[in-house]
């Protein structure tokens, strides 16, 4: 499910709706001026985000999150963004900073918002239901495990197979399996389905102007010109930031190294990934449990309004100009594999104008958010307070442990 790999989908719901705040709760892990994230919003929120991303249990995360200490500084800066759960703790901290802000904010596009709303769930729901269907039938030898290692031993720096080294081996072999398996899924899936392309035909004919039509009919929905548009825009507005005159003419000719990179900025694509997205949504709202589904549609909300409002707020400070452009190709012209052999033309222009821009980005997000932070108060003793309970359980339960195999040992002498 390449259309689904950002793993971000789509809540049917306004803005407005509601938030993940409770009022004076019991138990609470970070308080926001006079509104509370409580201790069991953050916790579905962290297993819900693991679980999208690993595919494991909550005692499958729990051990990840405990074996961190033991990976690479650069893997554990990695994985520890996910896992380690003050940092995670940070992460919803920032999310709600934004969420809360852009409530305020009136000049926000209110139906542009509710398409964002409509894909995230789409994909993010889509892409949590097959890995959590699929895992269930991955299945991983201990030959597998042994030849994975010994092709990849560089990647483990030559360090024995631990306990540790085969989870992190077996999590790999079993994304790979699980994206195999989903092609299969999908395929099933479409077979069964009734789905009617032929109106894509027409929309993409350049002699047939016609914008009032539908692109595709998939079971019981219809996509009409103008929902398949303000899907396709929107996204690519939110993923690459680009309007549409700039997508056009990405579009137009793509081809290499960027279609590779951006494969859905071809509109056959990006129907491939929609109907795609439709026929395992619906199957995704029937079937998975209320418990799952809730906390999975707040995580959506957060990460939706986010990467929108975000993307608008910065649009007018990640712009790129000309001189940028040619000294970012002067410096790199021998060094980055994109740009090896190749001329400055506007193909290459474009390619670099996009690198530039996620830099850019990640940058001025930081920033706002920090910005953003000093707006608030944020009151964190919950969460210290939650943490302090988990390690005294954890030594209780250590405790216990070493005192039941001393007594088995004393009964077996006896």
């Amino acid at each position: 499910m390449k259309g689904i790999k950002h793993f971000y989908a789509i809540l049917l719901v306004v803005l407005v709706a509601g938030s993940i705040f409770s009022c004076a709760p019991s138990e609470w892990a970070v308080k926001i001026d006079n509104k509370y994230i409580t201790i069991k919003e953050f916790t579905d929120l962290y297993y819900t985000q693991n679980k999208i991303l690993f595919a494991k249990d909550r005692a499958g995360i729990d051990k990840m999150a405990k074996d961190l200490e033991s990976l690479s500084p650069r893997q554990r800066q990695y994985y520890g963004q996910m896992l380690d759960k003050k940092l995670f703790l940070e992460s919803v901290i920032n999310q709600q900073l934004v969420f809360t802000k852009a409530q305020d904010d009136k000049e926000i596009d209110q139906n542009e918002l509710k398409t964002v709303l409509k894909i995230f769930e789409m994909k993010m729901l889509s892409s949590y239901f097959v890995k959590e269907k699929l895992s269930k039938e991955v299945k991983i030898s201990i030959k597998e495990v042994n030849d994975f290692y010994n092709k990849n031993r560089r990647l483990f720096r030559n360090l024995p197979l631990t306990d540790e080294i085969v989870e992190r081996i077996k999590l790999n072999i079993q994304q790979k399996k699980i994206e195999q398996k989903s092609e299969e899924y999908l395929k099933k899936l479409s077979d069964k389905s009734k789905i009617n392309r032929s109106g894509f035909k027409e929309y993409i004919d350049p002699k047939k102007k016609n914008k009032k039509g539908w692109v595709v009919k998939i079971n019981n929905h219809t996509v009409s010109i103008e929902d398949f548009e303000n899907y396709y825009y929107t996204e690519h507005k939110i993923y690459m930031n680009m309007d549409k005159k700039e997508l056009d003419k990405l579009a137009k000719d793509a081809k290499g190294i960027i279609l590779k990179k951006y494969p859905t900025i071809k509109k056959e694509n990006y129907l491939q990934g929609l109907v795609q997205g439709f026929l395992v949504y619906d199957k995704a709202i029937k079937e998975l449990p209320k418990e799952v589904l809730v906390p999975l549609q707040k995580l959506i909300k957060l990460r939706a309004v986010n990467a929108y409002y975000v993307s608008v707020k910065l649009k007018s400070k990640i712009k790129v100009d000309e001189d940028t452009i040619a000294k970012f190709y002067a410096k790199y012209k021998n060094r980055a594999k994109f740009l090896i052999g190749k001329p400055l033309n506007d193909k290459t222009k474009m390619y670099i104008k996009r690198v530039v821009m996620e830099q850019k980005f990640k940058y001025e997000t930081a920033k706002f958010v920090r910005e953003l932070k000093d707006e608030y108060q944020i009151d964190r003793s919950g969460f210290t307070d939650y943490m302090k309970k988990q390690e005294k359980k954890k030594e209780i339960k250590k405790s216990d442990t070493k005192t039941d195999n001393t007594k088995k040992k004393t009964d077996t002498k006896k």
